[in-house]
């Protein structure tokens, strides 16, 4: 159904996002989510020098260069959404 649902999003919009939520070191719930889509991201915390961080980790982005499992500060705030510069952590 889960490939169903994301052809039918494609025909519709040019652009959509599908959120789901994994178990911890898991890309996708099991029922091939990360197969079906283009991009798979993780966000998560993780304590960095005494102070937690958010981190969003690129696991899979079709149709683009990046660099694997190298993990970027992921800041938000009341002015923005932005992340910092690559960080090997």
């Amino acid at each position: 159904m889960i490939s169903q649902l994301i052809g039918y999003l494609r025909k519709r919009s040019g652009c959509c996002l599908l959120i789901c939520e994994a178990d911890a070191g898991k890309i996708d719930t099991g029922k091939g989510e990360s197969f079906e889509c283009d991009g798979v991201i993780r966000l998560s915390f993780m304590d960095f020098e005494e102070k937690p961080r958010r981190i969003l980790e690129i696991h899979k982005l079709r149709y683009t260069a990046f660099e694997p499992k190298v993990a970027h500060n992921l800041i938000l705030n009341n002015e923005c959404i932005k992340l910092s510069d690559s960080k090997i952590i």
